[in-house]
C-alpha cells in the first residue's frame, strides 16, 4: 500500500523513473483507440519469448501505447497469428509500420531465412530492423517521450490499461541488474516483462520520423504526383530568351 492505495514495491532500480502510473495509464473504462489517418508503429522482439507492442505518435509528440502481444513461449508463426488476430479485432483498416530487434536478421543468408524474413512473410508486410541496438540508445528513445512536457495534465506517454506486462515493467519488473557486492548497475535484469519493453524501444525508434506521421500509401501518392509533374513540365531550354 502506498498512501492507502495499492502500489508497486520499489526495492529495485527501475529503468524509467519518470513513468507516473497515475497520469500515464488510461482509466479502466477508457480504451485507447487507434487513429486510422496515421500509421501504427509496431515494435517486435524475437527469440523464443517474442513480443509485439503497438503505438501511435500524435501530432503534439505524445506517444499512445495501444496494445501488447506477449508470448511466454512461441515461434514466429505463433507470434504472427497472435498479432493478426489482435489487428483484426482492434485495428481494422489501419496501416502498420513494423520494426524488429536487429538480432532477428541472423540467418538471412541461410535457406530457411531469418526470423525477420519468416515473420514478414507470415504478416504479409515488410518488417525492418531498428537503426541501433545498443542499450543506451534504445532506452533514450523511450525516455525522451516520458520526459516530454506537453502542458498541464498532458503526459508525453499514455498507456492503455490492457497492457499489463508493460505497466508492470514500468513500475517494477523492468529494472537494472545490480552487480553483486557493489552499488554498480550493470545491465537490465531479464524478466518476462523485459521482452515487451524491448519491443516498445524498437517501436519508439520510428518516432519523430515521417514513418510515424504519414501512411506509406499517402507518401507514395505524393511521390507519384511529383513524378507526374516533373514529366509534364516543359523542358528547360537554356538558349531561349525570356519573354518580357
Amino acid at each position: 500500500m502506498v498512501d492507502a492505495r495499492p502500489g508497486f514495491t520499489r526495492d529495485v532500480d527501475i529503468v524509467y523513473e519518470k513513468f507516473d502510473d497515475d497520469t500515464m495509464v488510461s482509466p479502466r473504462e477508457v480504451r485507447l483507440e487507434a487513429f486510422k489517418q496515421i500509421p501504427i508503429l509496431v515494435g517486435i522482439d524475437g527469440g523464443f519469448t517474442p513480443s509485439a507492442v503497438y503505438c501511435q505518435e500524435m501530432g503534439n509528440g505524445q506517444l499512445r501505447i495501444l496494445a501488447e502481444v506477449v508470448l511466454e513461449r512461441g515461434s514466429m508463426a505463433e507470434l504472427s497469428r497472435a498479432m493478426l488476430a489482435l489487428e483484426a479485432q482492434r485495428f481494422p483498416d489501419c496501416e502498420f509500420n513494423d520494426t524488429c530487434d536487429p538480432a532477428m536478421l541472423a540467418g538471412e543468408d541461410l535457406e530457411q531465412g531469418s526470423d525477420r524474413m519468416r515473420l514478414a512473410k507470415l504478416l504479409g508486410r515488410p518488417v525492418t530492423p531498428a537503426p541501433a541496438n545498443d542499450l543506451a540508445t534504445r532506452l533514450a528513445w523511450v525516455k525522451t517521450k516520458l520526459e516530454l512536457a506537453l502542458g498541464p495534465g498532458i503526459p508525453g506517454v499514455i498507456l492503455d490499461f490492457s497492457c499489463k506486462c508493460l505497466r508492470r515493467g514500468f513500475n517494477q519488473t523492468f529494472h537494472y541488474r545490480r552487480t553483486h557486492g557493489s552499488n554498480d548497475l550493470s545491465s537490465i535484469e531479464k524478466t518476462p516483462d523485459s521482452h515487451p519493453h524491448d519491443a516498445l524501444q524498437y517501436a519508439c525508434s520510428k518516432t519523430g520520423t515521417a514513418a510515424a506521421r504519414q501512411r506509406s500509401s499517402e507518401l507514395e501518392r505524393a511521390r507519384q504526383a511529383r513524378r507526374k509533374e516533373a514529366r509534364e513540365a516543359p523542358r528547360y531550354n537554356p538558349l531561349a530568351r525570356a519573354q518580357r
